[in-house]
C-alpha cells in the first residue's frame, strides 16, 4: 500500500496494488478517489504513479468520476512527466479521453490547448525516442486547421522537427492521417505518397488499405464487402487496420450511418473471420460512443439469434457473443459517460 511508511492519520487514500504485482479491481471511496485525482502528478515513485492512472481509469469506467476531471488531471501531467514510460500511458489515457469520452463540440473547443501542449512537449523532448513519442502523439491528435497545415508541411518535407529523423513508414502514417482529416485531397495525398513507397510490402499493404482512406464512402463500403472474400482477409493486421480507418472517430457520422446499413455484416465479419476475434470488434466498435451505435448492436444481437440467421450462418458461439458483447460494453461506458442513457445489452450483468 502506498504511504504505509507514514501515520495512518496523514493517509488521504491507500493503493492495495502499489507495489504492482497484484491483480484485481481496486474500489476506492468517493473521498479517497477525488484526493487520488488531486494528488497523481505529484506522487514520487513512477510505479504509483502508474498504478494511481490505472485506478483512475477504472473509476471513470464505473462512472464514479466525471472524465473532465480526469482529462484535466492528465493534461497537468503531461506537462511535467519525464518517465517515458508513464508517458505512454498518460498519453493513451489523453487520446481515449479525447476521442471517446469527450464530446465533439468540447474537443474541438480543447483542440488548440491540447495540440499546443503536446507539440511543446515535442519540440523540449531530449531524446529520440521521447520525440518519437510526442509525435506519434500529435500526429493522431491534430486537427485544427493550423496543425493540419503543419503535418502537411511535414508530410512533405517542406519542414521538420529537429533531432527527429522520419522512415518511410512514418511517412505514410502521416499520409493516412492526412487522408482522414482532408477528405476531399485524400486522393491526390494518396497518390503521391503511393509514389515513393519503395519497400514492396508496405506498399503492398498501403494498396490494400487506401479503399478504406477513401474520402468516398461508396469506395469504403466497397473495401469493407471485399472483406467477404477470404483471400481478402489474410493479412489480420490489415483487416484491423482498415475496419480502423473506416471506423476513425473524424468519420465518428458517416461511420454511424455506414455501421447502420451494415452492422450484423460488419460484427458477422469481425466475429467470424478474424484469428483473434477481439481485435476486429475493438476495430469496429472501439471509437464508437452514442447510444446510437448501441440500438444497432442490440439489434444485431437479436437478429443473430434468429431462426432465419441460424438458419443462413448459424448462430454465433457463446465465446464470439461474449467476445461482442464485451467490446459493445465500451459502447455503452461511453454513452453513459457522455450523458445518454443507453439501453442495456441483452444478457449483459446489470449494474
Amino acid at each position: 500500500a502506498y504511504l504505509r511508511e507514514q501515520p495512518s492519520t496523514t493517509q488521504r487514500w491507500l493503493l492495495p496494488t502499489g507495489s504492482g504485482i497484484e491483480y484485481g479491481l481496486v474500489v476506492l471511496d468517493d473521498l479517497a478517489l477525488l484526493n487520488l485525482l488531486q494528488d497523481v502528478t505529484t506522487i514520487p515513485a513512477p510505479l504509483d504513479r502508474g498504478t494511481a492512472w490505472l485506478v483512475l481509469r477504472d473509476a471513470l469506467l464505473d462512472d464514479r468520476v466525471a472524465p473532465r476531471r480526469v482529462y484535466d488531471r492528465v493534461l497537468a501531467a503531461l506537462e511535467s512527466e519525464t518517465n517515458e514510460q508513464l508517458l505512454g500511458l498518460q498519453l493513451g489515457l489523453l487520446s481515449e479521453m479525447y476521442w471517446r469520452y469527450t464530446a465533439d463540440a468540447e474537443r474541438i473547443a480543447q483542440a488548440p490547448v491540447v495540440e499546443a501542449l503536446v507539440r511543446r512537449r515535442l519540440d523540449s523532448a531530449e531524446s529520440v525516442s521521447e520525440r518519437s513519442l510526442w509525435f506519434r502523439a500529435w500526429r493522431d491528435l491534430v486537427t485544427t486547421e493550423s496543425g493540419v497545415q503543419q503535418l502537411r508541411d511535414l508530410w512533405a518535407q517542406e519542414d521538420s522537427i529537429v533531432g527527429l529523423p522520419f522512415s518511410e513508414a512514418d511517412f505514410v502514417s502521416m499520409a493516412e492521417a492526412l487522408a482522414l482529416r482532408l477528405p476531399a485531397e485524400a486522393e491526390v495525398i494518396l497518390d503521391e505518397q503511393r509514389s515513393r513507397i519503395t519497400n514492396p510490402d508496405r506498399l503492398a499493404r498501403f494498396d490494400y488499405l487506401r479503399p478504406a482512406l477513401s474520402g468516398d464512402i461508396e469506395r469504403r463500403r466497397a473495401f469493407f464487402a471485399s472483406l467477404a472474400d477470404p483471400a481478402n482477409r489474410a493479412r489480420e493486421p490489415w483487416v484491423t487496420a482498415g475496419l480502423g480507418f473506416l471506423h476513425h472517430p473524424l468519420r465518428r457520422f458517416e461511420s454511424l450511418e455506414f455501421t447502420s446499413v451494415v452492422v450484423g455484416y460488419s460484427l458477422a465479419i469481425a466475429t467470424q473471420i478474424v484469428v483473434f476475434p477481439w481485435f476486429g470488434l475493438d476495430a469496429t466498435l472501439g471509437e464508437h460512443n452514442s447510444d446510437a451505435a448501441v440500438r444497432e448492436i442490440i439489434a444485431y444481437l437479436g437478429r443473430a439469434g434468429s431462426a432465419r440467421v441460424a438458419a443462413e450462418r448459424g448462430e454465433l458461439a457463446p465465446q464470439l457473443r461474449g467476445k461482442l458483447l464485451q467490446a459493445a460494453d465500451g459502447v455503452v461506458r461511453a454513452a453513459r459517460l457522455l450523458g445518454e442513457d443507453p439501453a442495456p445489452l441483452p444478457g449483459a450483468r446489470a449494474r
